[in-house]
């Protein structure tokens, strides 16, 4: 759905004074929301820690850590906190896949 039917879906549930059209355009918005790719208030980017980001490739965190040494993954870090993108680690699995 384009952006401009959604605001225009979103004005009517403002200055609606209905209370059933009101109730079924906030549970069309909710149940459109929760549509895969669709989340208007979902952040584009995910990130996850270090932790995440072991379990999400199933290793060690010194095999994370040689991963990064090696400029294998992009990371961003904050203090002493690094996150990792979760379009990168998607990337960087399909970049090792293996056609057998």
């Amino acid at each position: 759905m384009k952006r401009d039917k959604l605001q225009e879906i979103e004005e009517k549930l403002r200055t609606t004074r209905d209370p059933i059209l009101k109730e079924a355009l906030e549970l069309f918005l909710t149940m459109y929301t929760l549509l895969p790719g669709t989340n208007l208030n979902q952040p584009q980017d995910k990130w996850l820690d270090v932790s995440e980001t072991c379990r999400y490739l199933k290793i060690s965190t010194r095999t994370l850590q040689n991963y990064r040494n090696k400029g294998m993954l992009p990371f961003s870090q904050i203090g002493a906190k690094i996150y990792f993108r979760l379009d990168d680690l998607n990337e960087f699995i399909e970049s090792h896949m293996r056609d057998n």
